[in-house]
């Protein structure tokens, strides 16, 4: 097991309202919203993007996240 010295060291601090631990472990009531994907990483990356012949989608990763992008009304799904 790796040393760890500064376990010792952390400390809370001494006006520490622990009442607030409670609000600390929920979660929030709002959300985020995607709105649109910049980017697209090709330079170690090839053959993975594609168009979807039927609706004339095209389709790429970024990131974590498939983009599927439709032309035809500039947006992204």
């Amino acid at each position: 097991m790796a040393v760890k010295p500064w376990v010792g060291a952390i400390k809370a601090p001494s006006n520490f309202d622990e009442s607030r631990l409670e609000l600390l472990a929920t979660a929030p009531d709002s959300e985020l919203v995607m709105e649109w994907v910049h980017g697209y990483r090709c330079r170690d990356a090839y053959a993975n993007i594609a168009v979807n012949q039927a609706s004339g989608e095209v389709i790429w990763p970024a990131a974590a996240t498939a983009v599927v992008y439709d032309a035809a009304s500039h947006k992204q799904v």
